[in-house]
């Protein structure tokens, strides 16, 4: 009996493991994506005027083996935020959402990631939600 139950955790963490790699986080800094929100600066400067932004955040990162943008983050990006002023955690976030092509040698649109050697976005949205408090530090 305690041999099945350990095969049916071993077999639940592999899962786990396996999803996890599926969709591969990363960090992104605010200047990494300061392109993306210069297409909409009023909107930006609507939400930096009430809101202090973290400087750093995730996306989610290309992560297939042998592909040149491995590693390269791409929408949607995630920001902890707080109301300007508010010495409490920062219990809000940002998400940045984008659309975005992948961009061959010549910087034309391809859906082959294998020739891919940019990406191109398009600010569609940004979103504010309330989010658990940031861990203490």
């Amino acid at each position: 009996m305690v041999a099945g139950v350990r095969r049916v955790l071993f077999a639940l963490g592999c899962l786990m493991a396996l999803a996890g790699s599926l969709r591969a986080g990363g960090s992104v800094d605010l200047a990494d994506i300061a392109p993306v929100l210069a297409q909409r600066p009023g909107l930006w400067e609507a939400f930096t005027s009430q809101l202090e932004v973290s400087p750093h955040g995730g996306g989610l990162r290309l992560g297939a083996p042998g592909i040149p943008l491995r590693g390269t983050r791409v929408p949607p990006y995630e920001f902890r935020a707080k109301l300007k002023g508010d010495p409490g955690p920062y219990n809000l976030k940002v998400i940045v959402k984008a659309d975005f092509d992948f961009l061959d040698q010549q910087g034309n649109v391809t859906n082959d990631e294998m020739l891919a050697v940019g990406i191109r976005q398009k600010l569609v949205s940004l979103t504010l939600e309330i989010a658990d408090p940031a861990p203490a530090k």
